[in-house]
C-alpha cells in the first residue's frame, strides 16, 4: 500500500474531498483504506448536542448488505497458478 497524506474539511453533504494532486493518482475505482484523524474536544469548549443515533443491529447491516447485491467494481479475474488450479479442478 501507499500513503498519502493531506489536510482537508468535510462538505456540507458529508463527503470528504481528496485534493486533485492526489486524486488523479489513483486508479479509478480502486479500493482505498481511509484513515480519519480529527482534533479531539478540549475541556472547556462546548461540545455540541446532538440527538442520539440509533444504531442498527449487525444481523440489520449484514441484510442491508446482502440487499445490494455484487458490485461489479469489486470483481477481478483471477490469474496465475491459483486461478488455473481453481479451473482445473471443477472439470
Amino acid at each position: 500500500m501507499v500513503a498519502y497524506e493531506f489536510l482537508t474539511q468535510l462538505t456540507d453533504t458529508e463527503a470528504v474531498i481528496i485534493p486533485q494532486e492526489y486524486a488523479r493518482k489513483l486508479p479509478k475505482g480502486a479500493p482505498v483504506r481511509v484513515i480519519l484523524l480529527v482534533d479531539e474536544i478540549v475541556q472547556g469548549e462546548e461540545a455540541i448536542q446532538e440527538a442520539p443515533i440509533e444504531l442498527a443491529s449487525l444481523e440489520e447491516i449484514v441484510a442491508r448488505i446482502q440487499r445490494m447485491g455484487p458490485n461489479p467494481q469489486s470483481i477481478t479475474p483471477g490469474g496465475g497458478k491459483l486461478a488455473e488450479k481453481l479451473r482445473d479442478s471443477l472439470t
